[in-house]
């Protein structure tokens, strides 16, 4: 559990260069990141993009273990994904387009469908024959 800075009393304010990790919910949060600028708000580094955090929305890192809250949350998250959701987003990692999930409540036999770049074929825009065409390519590249 991340405890934000602000609500910790006695605590001493971040300076310059010092880690702190996100507890602000979206993207970024349990990443950790650097202190680059201070002021009522902190712009924080993380990942290489800088960040404007208030001290409610940052945490100091954990001295036992450092990085075992954002490892922790990692584990979190792949744990709420299926197998087959994990296995899939490994296969298509490098695919540009977020994968799309489909389960069926009705039919629970059948399972949950993911749709990647790897089992789509995308042939908006495109006419007949090229449709055709990337079709005939996609199946002959399938494994069975």
């Amino acid at each position: 559990e991340l405890i934000p800075i602000s609500e910790i009393k006695g605590s001493p304010k971040p300076n310059v260069g010092d880690k702190v990790l996100v507890c602000k919910k979206g993207s970024f949060y349990g990443k950790e990141g650097i202190v680059d600028e201070l002021g009522k708000k902190l712009q924080v580094t993380v990942g290489g993009f800088p960040v404007r955090l208030s001290l409610k929305e940052i945490a100091f890192p954990p001295e036992n273990g450092a990085g075992s809250t954002t490892k922790q949350s990692a584990q979190a998250y792949n744990q709420n994904m299926s197998k087959m959701a994990r296995r899939a987003m490994e296969l298509d990692s490098d695919a540009d387009a977020p994968a799309e999930v489909n389960s069926s409540l009705a039919e629970s036999n059948r399972g949950t469908t993911m749709k990647t770049n790897a089992n789509t074929v995308n042939c908006i825009g495109c006419t007949f024959e090229e449709s055709k065409r990337k079709c005939l390519d996609m199946f002959s590249r399938a494994t069975v």
